[in-house]
């Protein structure tokens, strides 16, 4: 049988993927099969429908299987860019998620949402316009973000501005990724110039330690909803939009949204936020957290959890946010957030934070020295206290 030039992937081979291990991800079963398909010694085991490959130690069987899919076609670029689709769908989480409105599930790591509040206005402090110019970029970095340029080009976050008197250079960030993980870039603009051209707002976004204080003592059940293209999301009034122009491939362009590294970005993303979910009642006994994109669910039991999690979800989709349908942790008794694994028992630090805490090299220099000082002196009465135990800590 000769297969079809749009299933010859490269490194993999056609198949039908029915299920997964949740640590694997959907683009390894490909290879996987593959490999399967190469081997040559396969060996019959005590059950004569079942064979073991002697130098891999996989099996395969012959089975007749009769399974309700949705039909599809996923393509795979190799740029990491809007394409990258996701293959989790709402009801394989749940089946309550069906009805949540689907328009809510970001289609791509790049979709953003319409925050339904005020555009924003800028007030400058003077008649000064910063104009910055664009210093050398590595081409990997160039390359890096191209994708993601593109995807906001197109969805109208970025638009043509040739008349802007601002102009301020981007500056890609490589994101930290895992080992083995796929390298990643975020488009970031350098807007230390306008940030000192303008009269910010008073910084309004909660410290996360209160935040998870907050959480009820009796709450066992937990959901985390992380909200997609958070910034992207408030619209930046028509005028004040030349503020973040910058040039990428020679020709002029800004945001007509708000970006990150502007100053005040978390602030008003943190306010919008808060105005758009004022409307949403949740059970009693069940808590609310909310930390710039990041919104946890508390409940006392299952099905306050769905039942909360679900109004928010729905609350979240009328007010034009688009939420990430892959970060989505719903009505767990376990669950991450702020880097910190939560649970009826209480809060801890998640070991991926402890493995980053420990691994921070001896500090060489003042500069560097400086945080442990401060560190120390923070935790001097925790000194005191373990190092002499008498009346005045029994008190």
């Amino acid at each position: 049988m000769q297969t079809k030039e749009l299933f010859q992937v490269p490194g993999s081979y056609p198949h039908v993927s029915l299920s997964k291990v949740l640590l694997d991800q959907w683009r390894d079963l490909g290879p996987f099969v593959a490999q399967c398909e190469s081997l040559t010694d396969w060996e019959e085991t005590i059950d004569p429908l079942v064979l073991r490959s002697a130098s891999t130690g996989f099996h395969r069987t012959h089975c007749v299987l009769l399974t309700p899919a949705c039909r599809s076609v996923y393509v795979f670029y190799e740029h990491n860019d809007k394409v990258e689709t996701f293959l989790t769908t709402p009801t394989s989480i749940s089946p309550a998620l069906a009805s949540v409105p689907q328009t809510l599930w970001a289609a791509h790591k790049y979709d953003v949402g319409l925050n339904n509040c005020q555009p924003v206005v800028i007030t400058p402090r003077s008649d000064f316009r910063p104009h910055k110019h664009q210093y050398p970029l590595r081409q990997e970095a160039i390359d890096g973000i191209t994708p993601i340029f593109n995807s906001l080009l197109e969805a109208g976050v970025i638009v043509p501005c040739p008349d802007s008197p601002v102009r301020t250079p981007i500056f890609p960030v490589k994101k930290i990724r895992d080992a083995g993980m796929p390298t990643e870039w975020r488009f970031v603009q350098d807007l230390k110039a306008v940030n000192a051209a303008v009269h910010a707002r008073a910084p309004n976004v909660p410290n996360p330690y209160t935040i998870l204080a907050q959480i009820p003592p009796e709450a066992k059940w937990f959901s985390v909803v992380d909200l997609s293209n958070a910034f992207f999301s408030v619209p930046v009034d028509k005028d004040s939009q030349f503020w973040f122009a910058f040039n990428f491939n020679g020709k002029p362009y800004t945001f007509t949204c708000l970006c990150q590294g502007y100053t005040e970005s978390p602030t008003i993303y943190n306010d919008a936020r808060r105005e758009s979910l004022e409307g949403l009642t949740l059970s009693p006994g069940s808590a609310l957290l909310q930390y710039v994109d990041d919104c946890l669910i508390a409940a006392p039991n299952q099905a306050q959890c769905q039942t909360d999690t679900l109004k928010l979800l729905k609350h979240l989709s009328k007010e034009g946010h688009k939420a990430s349908l892959s970060k989505l942790q719903f009505v767990s008794q376990n669950v991450h957030f702020l880097g910190h694994d939560i649970s009826g028992e209480g809060k801890t630090l998640s070991p991926k934070r402890i493995a980053a805490i420990v691994s921070i090299p001896k500090p060489n220099t003042k500069n560097r020295r400086c945080p442990f000082w401060a560190c120390a002196y923070t935790v001097d009465h925790l000194f005191q206290t373990t190092h002499k135990w008498n009346n005045r800590y029994q008190t």
